[in-house]
């Protein structure tokens, strides 16, 4: 009987562990009555800008620094974010500065921080508070967008889109918006 005890509080103390790592932990603030997440690196942008969650309104809520990744070399190619699926966004900038550092080129292939790529992504920038900016320093000269609209729209209702980088000529693309001609990108006006 002792033996028969012992294994059910075995099998229960293992379905609770189980079920414990179902439970998703994440750093990142959700506010579900808003549909709002709250990011505060870039881990938690991109997690929240890629995946079709249930939010609408992605806030920055700290400044967010890039530098320090990946051996302080900065962004590399799996830091970029690819908005590939149908979903409507707004990262609101809340007075935030997201600085997005590239040491070498060759970590970022494309030349792009952010791709908006499904035909049905959308993604609106805002800055609810005033102050707020994206800004993508590079370290190398070549081709280089914060914010490349592949397949998708962007709307830029407030806040400030900038490059950082080396600039000896103009050999190379530097621009921190790319909209293809058949693209569609909206700048508000207030």
């Amino acid at each position: 009987m002792k033996i028969k005890s012992q294994s059910r509080i075995l099998s229960l103390l293992l379905v609770v562990v189980m079920i414990a790592g179902m439970v998703p932990f994440s750093a990142v603030t959700a506010n579900a009555a808003e549909g709002t997440v709250e990011v505060s690196t870039w881990e938690e942008l991109k997690r929240a800008l890629e995946y079709t969650t249930n939010c609408s309104v992605v806030k920055v809520v700290a400044d967010i620094e890039t530098k320090d990744l990946n051996g302080h070399t900065g962004l590399h190619q799996d830091n970029i974010i690819f908005m590939t699926m149908e979903m409507d966004k707004v990262l609101d900038l809340n007075g935030h500065t997201v600085n997005a550092y590239v040491k070498y080129y060759s970590e970022v292939g494309q030349g792009y921080l952010i791709n908006i790529r499904h035909k049905d992504a959308r993604l609106t920038i805002r800055d609810s508070v005033g102050g707020g900016a994206l800004i993508g320093e590079f370290n190398q000269e070549f081709y280089y967008q914060f914010i490349n609209v592949d397949g998708g729209t962007l709307v830029m209702e407030s806040g400030t889109v900038k490059m950082l980088c080396p600039s000896k000529d103009n050999q190379y693309m530097k621009c921190a918006i790319s909209v293809p001609v058949q693209r569609s990108l909206t700048a508000a006006r207030y």
